[in-house]
Parts: C-alpha cells; structure tokens; sequence
C-alpha cells in the first residue's frame, strides 16, 4: 500500500522487495521455537534442540503471508527439509491466536519471543533453544511523497 500510494507509512517485519521505498529498521526482535510444557519436546528446553525431528510435531502457524511463517519457512528449507511436509494443525490470524493454541498443546511454533515473553515467564510455554534469525521491523515509506513536519519528526522518533 505505500508503494502504491495509498497510505503514507508502513511498518512491515524481515525484508521487502519494492522500488521507490524508504525502508528503514527500527526495531529487532528474536524468533524462538516454542512449545507446551505438556509437549514431548518440552523436556529439551533447557538443552540443545538438535536433538529433535522438527517434522515430528503437528505445527500451530500463521497464515502463509506473514512473516514470521516466512521465516520458519526458510529455516526448513536451510535445514534441507521441505515446509510442505510438515503437519500444519493449525493456521491462524494472528500471534495471540497462535500462542493461546500452543498454550491449549496444539502443536510447536516459532514466535516472536515479545509475544511469548508473558507465556514463558509464566510457565505456559517453553522454549526450545534452536537457532533461529532475528529479524528487522522495518519503516516504509515513499520516497516521492511529501514529508510533512508531523512525518518527520515521527520518522525520527521510530527511528530512536
């Protein structure tokens, strides 16, 4: 939508491939493999994950848009595996959506650990350690619209 010119500003995660754009990062977050503490893997939190088949887990997962699904995706694909022969139980809309059904013992998932922060720290989730990419929010905008006063000073504020 900002590179059309519909709206002014975007704020998107990973990398975007579009001319015409001023994209700038503002933000890092880390991905972590999360897990249910009733989940077979959750006996490896505290250990190296290498130790488990990622396909021998049903996978709770955002739509195939998002980047986060991207993501987990690629770390498939690096890993020599193929993300079509993984058991997808679940897709959904949103990350609360996904971390309230991995919470509920639906299935593995890789998230943002700022999503899953509240969830580990109370024990509802467990993390796996698994290496997996951080990743830049980044800040869209054209680069042939006009910067109002207001844009600028919010620009510089997102970028701190």
């Amino acid at each position: 939508m900002v590179a059309e010119g519909a709206v002014d500003l975007g704020f998107v995660e990973d990398q975007v491939d579009a001319d015409g754009l001023d994209v700038r990062a503002v933000a890092q977050d880390e991905l972590v493999l999360v897990v249910a503490p009733s989940h077979p893997w959750a006996r490896h939190g505290s250990t190296s994950a290498d130790i488990v088949d990622l396909r021998d887990s049903a996978w709770v997962l955002r739509e195939p848009e998002s980047g986060t699904r991207g993501i987990f995706e690629k770390m498939v694909r690096s890993l020599g595996g193929d993300p079509s022969g993984f058991e997808i139980a679940l897709e959904l809309p949103s990350n609360e959506a996904v971390r309230s059904a991995v919470e509920a013992g639906a299935g593995a998932t890789v998230m943002s650990r700022l999503v899953a922060a509240s969830s580990l720290s109370a024990g509802t989730l467990t993390a796996l350690r698994w290496p997996l990419p951080s990743r830049d929010f980044l800040m869209l905008r054209h680069q042939q619209r006009y910067v109002t006063e207001a844009m600028r000073v919010f620009f510089e504020m997102a970028s701190e």
